[in-house]
């Protein structure tokens, strides 16, 4: 029996070798063959024509693969693309396994993406024998085939697949990093359900660690921290590149700070939480700054400003002996190409560790590239936070609208215990901007909003979109004809004597019912009014608050309120109003009181946003540079982990996208003066 199994399986093995044996040439044909490539190299049309004749004398011939791969190859050499797919189509669909089919589909498929027809290309590239390539035909097909993929996970696969076979064939370092980089970009332009597939089709193979650090990123984004940390983990044991240590430091950092408590969505600590500890120290800070601000232009009064706060923070004026640092200028005159050739220039003086600006959003985003591109660290004073995201060299410093309304209406509920809002505000872009931010504030702490309107922003009569918040425009002919009549009787009221009870009158008519069993206006139905505009046209609108009968509201306000003016000549209607500011130069608290003493005795001025704001910034950093961080890493990761820092713009954190999340000082009108709430 044993003997009859192996006299099987040797006849089968003999069966099979015979059958792979290449079908020989007869002399007839390989002498007419012979005679087809005999003009080559010198007369290829010569040659075509006797290949053509071959091929149809000879289709079924061993030679005829051969004679229609040098037919294509010649017509190729001509440039008729249309004539070499045809060959290599007729190649491959007369001899499907020949030694020449498989290179001649690479040919095929690549004439076919070059002509468009993708699809087309995908069917070929299905029958490519891979493992039959050599390593240099090998990357060429992986390389067809994540060219014609649409599936982008897909892709990725095939290009790494590319990768690995170009390394087998012993291509240059530099062509390997330029797969490398088209990889990242493939990897990093997925979607999450894309990445997710893509982690399944590498199976752990490279780029997976790429992959599981752009899940970890993406999860992060989502909330999902749990996620996060297992697909960091993950990364962690797999094959990664330099870039992707770098984003794992990045994330890992990211997560640190989360697992810290640092949520994004919490409320800073109040100034006197913060005062109550220790400052960080800048002692001992030595290094230099770059700077870059608009100096001249329309900006450049702000830049002035700001500049004095950086000098002032750098020690310029030798008041701390301790503290050694060099401050090098360049003016961006608010224009966003200048912007990012200062900073390309200061990123050349290694000395440099990190950048302070500019302000503008479009000086500050150009200027952002570079130093992204660059490795420095830039400290940006503007307020648009995308500018930092994905940049993890760039910070936002300046307070945005809504750090400084999240406190505003925080201390409304809290303290004031308003739970029913109205808006009353310009009709421009700030106005609206302002609205918005301050509803989604309102909602977010799970208040309502109940009233909103708007006003011609050069208009000195307020009246009717007063009016309009308070339920006048909303009236029935039927409450207008009830409304009249409630105003004769107040009228009719006036003209009592006191003794005659006046106010009793007065006091009726307010009562008084309209015809569908609903109060009259004014139904004043919300407990805080929010008016976002400048003291100037406050002057004359708040007023024509009490004239228009709204009144017994909280008032709440912004930074453009906070004038001695206001309370001059609107002191009665403006009494107890609560703004919220980027800036309180009367404030107690030893960190904001001494830069305002040294800000005045420095440069004879009265400090503002811009300058203090600018002075935390530089602060911010030479504190890195006191604990001992020389290098521009060392320096941005100590910038990232700052939190809770007491500042002379407010109390400033950095969340780990790199915007800082801040926390403005509230004041309150009370008689004649503005006095601090914190």
């Amino acid at each position: 029996m044993r003997r009859a199994a192996a006299f099987a399986l040797l006849l089968g093995i003999a069966v099979f070798a015979a059958a792979c044996v290449a079908p020989q040439a007869t002399i007839e044909e390989q002498r007419a063959y012979d005679q087809a490539i005999q003009p080559l190299p010198g007369n290829p049309e010569e040659a075509a024509l006797r290949l053509e004749d071959f091929l149809r004398a000879h289709r079924k011939s061993p030679l005829a693969e051969e004679a229609a791969y040098t037919r294509a190859q010649i017509a190729l050499d001509s440039g008729d693309r249309a004539r070499a797919v045809f060959w290599l189509g007729w190649l491959v669909r007369n001899h499907p396994s020949g030694a020449r089919s498989d290179v001649a589909r690479l040919k095929l498929a690549r004439l076919q993406l070059q002509a468009g027809d993708a699809e087309m290309a995908r069917q070929v590239l299905r029958d490519v024998r891979i493992r039959q390539l050599s390593p240099e035909d090998k990357r060429l097909a992986y390389r067809l085939r994540a060219e014609a993929s649409e599936d982008r996970a897909q892709r990725v696969q095939w290009l790494a697949a590319a990768r690995t076979a170009a390394v087998a064939a012993g291509v240059s370092d530099e062509a390997v990093e330029l797969m490398d980089a088209e990889i990242v970009v493939a990897v990093d332009d997925l979607s999450l359900t894309e990445l997710r597939r893509a982690w399944e089709l590498l199976d752990g193979r490279p780029p997976a660690g790429r992959v599981a650090l752009r899940l970890a990123q993406a999860s992060m984004e989502l909330g999902e921290y749990e996620d996060a940390g297992h697909d960091l983990r993950v990364a962690g044991s797999l094959t990664l590149d330099e870039a992707d240590r770098q984003l794992l430091e990045e994330l890992s950092l990211r997560m640190e700070l989360y697992e810290q408590g640092r949520g994004v969505d919490q409320l800073l600590p109040t100034f006197a939480e913060v005062a109550a500890q220790p400052e960080p120290s800048r002692a001992g800070a030595t290094g230099t700054l770059g700077v870059v601000l608009p100096l001249t232009g329309s900006y450049a009064s702000y830049g002035e400003a700001s500049l004095r706060g950086v000098l002032l923070a750098a020690n310029i004026f030798g008041a701390e002996n301790d503290i050694k640092i060099r401050v090098v200028v360049r003016n961006s005159a608010g224009d966003p190409l200048v912007a990012a050739a200062a900073v390309r220039d200061l990123a050349q003086h290694e000395d440099v560790v990190a950048i302070i600006g500019p302000l503008v959003s479009s000086s500050s985003e150009a200027a952002a590239r570079v130093a992204e591109e660059e490795g420095v660290p830039l400290l940006t004073l503007t307020t648009r936070e995308s500018i930092p995201l994905d940049r993890p060299h760039v910070f936002r410093l300046r307070t945005t609208p809504e750090d400084e309304l999240r406190y505003l209406v925080d201390h409304a509920f809290q303290n004031l215990g308003a739970r029913r809002f109205a808006v009353l505000y310009p009709e421009d872009s700030y106005g609206r901007g302002m609205r918005d931010h301050f509803w989604h504030m309102v909602d977010e702490r799970g208040g309502w909003m109940v009233a909103a309107a708007a006003y011609d922003p050069d208009s000195t009569d307020f009246g009717d979109p007063i009016r309009e918040m308070i339920g006048y425009s909303l009236l029935t002919p039927r409450e207008h004809r009830a409304l009249a009549e409630r105003e004769d009787f107040v009228r009719r009221g006036r003209r009592l004597r006191p003794s005659e009870n006046a106010a009793l009158a007065r006091e009726i008519a307010e009562d008084m019912i309209g015809p569908e069993g609903v109060k009259l206006p004014p139904v004043i139905d919300f407990d805080a009014l929010f008016i976002p505009d400048d003291y100037e046209q406050l002057k004359g609108l708040l007023p024509q608050l009490a004239f228009n009968e709204l009144t017994g509201v909280q008032l709440l306000g912004a930074g453009n309120w906070n004038n001695p003016e206001l309370i001059d000549i609107a002191q009665e209607h403006v009494s107890g109003a609560v703004i919220s500011v980027l800036f309180d130069a009367n404030s107690r608290f030893p960190f904001v009181a001494d830069f305002v003493s040294a800000y005045r005795t420095s440069f004879d001025l009265e400090p503002d946003a811009f300058s203090a704001q600018a002075y935390d910034a530089a602060n911010i950093v030479l504190v890195q540079l006191a604990r001992g961080f020389e290098s521009r890493e060392a320096v941005r990761e100590g910038i990232l982990r700052t939190q809770a820092y007491p500042g002379a713009s407010g109390i400033t954190s950095l969340r780990p996208d790199g915007n800082a999340k801040k926390r403005p000082f509230l004041l309150k009108v009370r008689g004649r003066r503005i006095v601090p709430l914190d």
